[in-house]
């Protein structure tokens, strides 16, 4: 059993052998002057709706999303920076 707490005080408990909690995300892209308006970054949305991939990716790595693309990248036999 599991014993979830929510940030507004409620409790659930929970049952189960294997329980997976997805909270979600959400892509962004820094705040960082001119970084939103070039055409050499890419959001893992933007990056999964090209029709040619990078030839040589340079993958900043944050979280999860970042490994799977590294790892799908790898998979192409590129030669990306991860």
């Amino acid at each position: 059993m599991f014993v979830l707490r929510f940030a507004d005080g409620q409790e659930k408990r929970i049952f189960g052998e294997t329980i997976v909690i997805n909270t979600g995300s959400q892509s962004v892209v820094p705040p960082i002057p001119g970084l939103a308006e070039s055409n050499r970054v890419f959001t893992s949305d933007a990056l999964l709706d090209l029709a040619v991939l990078p030839k040589h990716p340079i993958i900043v790595i944050i979280g999860y999303i970042g490994l799977e693309f590294a790892s799908i990248f790898t998979n192409f036999d590129d030669h990306s920076t991860r």
